[in-house]
């Protein structure tokens, strides 16, 4: 019984070690923001005792974090993406979550600051002129109808157009255009003059 009890002790420390190295581990990992290696550690933690609160909510806290830098770093990845009104919507609510993260939060602050530039140049409008010949009645697709005209000004945010010309006895025609930040667009012909 006393081998057995020495063996039970034995095997208790070192569980406590690991439970102790996991909870070193994991803070030194929040400290350099790195969540989801954080998260690994709680959730080793939580392997060898399921009902260790600081593990509990150190998982929920760490991913959390994890999936707030994911999510701001595909947007970050791909900024385009903020061109879609419904994405630029979140990734605004996104920001405002994110200033409200608990520390650390030097790499969350650096990512916070390069989407913040990205929603402010894909929420700014870009002008362009849209040339047609007085007759030919313009719609824009997500815009609108435009109508006749020879010269049209307009201020539209950045992303991916199509205008649409329409005229009786004519053929339809499309003109696709890209809005970019950043870069002033050549005027966009939209004219119907092929007969049917």
């Amino acid at each position: 019984p006393e081998a057995l009890d020495g063996l039970e002790r034995t095997d208790q420390g070192r569980r406590l070690n690991r439970i102790n190295l996991a909870r070193i581990r994991a803070a030194a990992f929040e400290q350099q923001e790195r969540w989801a290696e954080a998260t690994e550690q709680y959730e080793a933690a939580l392997a060898l005792d399921d009902t260790l609160v600081f593990a509990q909510q150190g998982m929920e806290r760490s991913r959390g974090r994890a999936d707030l830098a994911q999510k701001l770093a595909l947007l970050i990845d791909r900024p385009t993406r903020l061109f879609d009104a419904g994405v630029l919507k979140d990734a605004r609510l996104l920001v405002a979550s994110g200033e409200t993260s608990p520390a650390p939060r030097t790499k969350l602050e650096e990512q916070l600051r390069t989407l913040a530039g990205y929603i402010e140049q894909a929420a700014t409008p870009i002008n362009i002129t849209l040339l047609s010949d007085g007759l030919t009645q313009v719609t824009i697709y997500r815009v609108g109808r435009i109508g006749n005209f020879e010269r049209h000004d307009l201020a539209l945010r950045p992303g991916d157009y199509t205008a649409i010309g329409s005229r009786d006895g004519f053929r339809d025609v499309r003109a696709q255009f890209r809005l970019r930040p950043g870069k002033q667009p050549e005027p966009v012909l939209v004219r119907c003059i092929e007969p049917i």
